[in-house]
């Protein structure tokens, strides 16, 4: 077990907030920030789980979305809206989510650690996650700047696409046991991805934009909030800011949900129980149980059912 979610919520308004992040979140009734690295072993264990928050928040949006469309036509009010964005999404969705892709580690590519070792480290954590890691590893890596770097590129070309580059990059290290540590390791990662312009991917790696983008992140990632500082829990991974050098920097994953009841934190290897506590501390009622899916997404839920029974 690890310390409840209630530890680590911060009543204080969002706007006061200190070290959470400067991005504006605009219209959003909630604003979820994930803390992340391709190459986190507990955050890959995670994915489930912030999977059925993103679908949990969404249907939810949709739900506010349709009630406040009903309230309108009652009043007769809809025309004289501003039209269905205000209505909608704007108004109603009210989710966003933005990923921070902090710099897990940040060695020489192409360096090489002891993949023994490294691959103990991940058995280790797949007894707590249930997460699938590989028998083999073919080499250990000692940077994943490059495929963080690779994540936030893929988001110039859609939400969709980036997530399957996330997940893609993901299992280069955990399904494949080929980490994306350079370039070429990304590309073939990466190719036959759904929807992706490996080319333009490629060649995003080293536009200033993106390596702008990632140097926010880096040091976005190593200003915490004070809820994770010498954080105190149980289990294996219960979230605490983590030591980078002369810095401390979050550890991975760790969620910070912002709304009009204020902000909570959700870091490290919690229960999926723990993520619903936070919503509805920053949005009562903000929680809608996903709807049943089809497919791959059928696959996902399946998974964050299990993980969240079994944590």
């Amino acid at each position: 077990m690890t310390a409840p979610v209630a530890d680590t919520v911060a009543d204080t308004a969002a706007s006061s907030t200190a070290g959470a992040g400067t991005a504006d979140a605009g219209a959003a009734v909630i604003e979820v920030v994930e803390y992340t690295d391709p190459g986190c072993v507990w955050a890959w264990g995670s994915e489930p789980k912030l999977r059925r928050l993103r679908l949990a928040l969404e249907r939810a949006g949709l739900e506010r979305a349709g009630l406040e469309r009903a309230g309108l036509e009652h009043a007769g009010d809809l025309e004289r809206a501003d039209g269905p964005e205000r209505s909608g999404q704007e108004r109603g969705g009210g989710v966003r989510w933005r990923r921070v892709f902090g710099v897990q580690l940040d060695g020489p590519a192409g360096g090489r650690g002891d993949a023994a070792a490294v691959l103990a480290g991940w058995h280790d954590v797949a007894r707590h996650t249930g997460a699938p890691v590989p028998d083999v590893l073919a080499y250990a890596h000692t940077t994943t700047r490059p495929a963080c770097t690779a994540a936030a590129a893929a988001e110039l070309q859609g939400d969709d696409v980036a997530g399957r580059v996330l997940r893609r990059l993901r299992e280069s290290f955990f399904v494949h046991g080929r980490p994306a540590d350079d370039p070429r390791a990304v590309a073939d990662a990466l190719r036959g991805t759904p929807g992706l312009d490996l080319d333009r991917l490629l060649a995003d790696l080293d536009s200033p934009q993106v390596r702008a983008r990632l140097e926010r992140d880096w040091e976005e990632t190593r200003d915490p909030l004070p809820e994770v500082v010498g954080l105190i829990g149980e289990g294996p991974a219960p979230g605490a800011a983590r030591p980078d050098g002369d810095r401390l920097r979050y550890g991975f994953p760790t969620v910070v949900l912002r709304g009009p009841g204020g902000h909570a934190v959700v870091p490290g290897w919690r229960r999926a129980a723990e993520y619903r506590a936070a919503v509805e501390r920053v949005l009562p009622g903000g929680w809608a149980e996903p709807a049943p899916l089809t497919g791959e997404d059928a696959g996902v839920a399946q998974a964050a059912g299990a993980a969240g029974a079994a944590s």
